[in-house]
This record gives structure tokens, sequence and C-alpha cells, in this order.
């Protein structure tokens, strides 16, 4: 009996186990917290660095107690949620990109081997992005600043979720 190859892939994607699926924040214990320099656009609006820094400590502590904050110079973790926001503004108010990810170091692998690559002259691992979330919120400015703010705590609440899904 032959089973149509259309079933077949559904079936091994939707039955597969959930351990052959990527954990990407398991075993993550600390990170940093890196905020992109906001330009004037973002700063205008009332989106700060520091303000920016705290809305995201506050919500790491809340949602994912667990989670050791370091301070970006004193980190002894790799790991980091990074966020970057670019505005522009229109002529009827401003457009902002807003990117949450969380980045983590990974290995360097031969491409025809699949070692780790092991060359004193380099660092060994990348950080790179495992999680990642992005939109573009495009507004007056009156509510902006909220609206951004309400997006970022979004991401960070997805990314609480993914942590516990992870980590249970």
């Amino acid at each position: 009996m032959k089973i149509p190859v259309l079933a077949c892939v559904l079936l091994c994607v939707f039955a597969a186990p959930e351990s052959t699926k990527a954990q990407k924040l398991k075993g993550l214990h600390a990170a940093c917290i890196v905020i992109e320099s906001p330009d004037k656009e973002t700063e205008d609006v009332g989106l700060t660095k520091e303000s920016l820094t705290a809305q995201i400590v506050v919500a790491l502590k809340r949602d994912i107690p667990k989670l050791k904050i370091e301070s970006s110079s004193q980190r002894a973790s790799l790991s980091g949620v990074y966020l970057e926001i670019t505005s522009l503004e229109t002529t009827t108010g401003i457009a902002s990109f807003v990117s949450l990810s969380l980045r983590r170091p990974v290995a360097i692998l031969e491409e025809d081997k699949g070692n780790i690559m092991t060359d004193p002259n380099y660092l060994n691992y990348l950080l790179a992005p495992v999680w990642n979330r992005g939109c573009l919120l495009i507004g007056g400015k009156v509510r902006h600043a909220a609206r951004v703010r309400d997006q970022i705590n979004q991401y960070l609440t997805a990314l609480a979720a993914e942590y516990y899904k992870d980590n249970p």
C-alpha cells in the first residue's frame, strides 16, 4: 500500500517527538541586556536607552525570576537580550522597526566534516540570535512610545513562554 508523499511529510512533521525539536533556550541561566543606541527620532518620542533597559530588566525579573541579569560591563555570561529600535519621522507621524532577540554563543562547524573549528587565531564561537521577533510600527507621535513599549512587553512575554517550554 502506497502512502502519498504529502501524508508522509505531514506525519513526520507533526509526529516528531519533542526531543527532536530545537530547545534554543535550554540551560540559559544568565544574560545581559544590550540596547543599541537609540537614534534621535526614537529618543524624541521618549524612548531612551536607560528607560528601555529598565523596562526589560523589570519584565525579565517578573517573568523569568530564575534568570540572572548581568550588566554588560561585568558579565560572565555571553548570552544577551538585544533590543534595537530604528525610527524614521514621516510627514504624518513616525515609523519604528522594533527588534528583540536573544543571542547565545554558538560553535562554528567545519562544513565538510562537522567538527568544531579550533583555530587559535580566532574565537571558536560567535553570538547568534537563537530567538528573534521584530515588527514595524507606524502611526502618530502621541502614543508611539506606548505602542513600542507594549510591543516590547509582548515580545518579552513570548520569550518567557519559550524559556519555560525549554526549561520545564
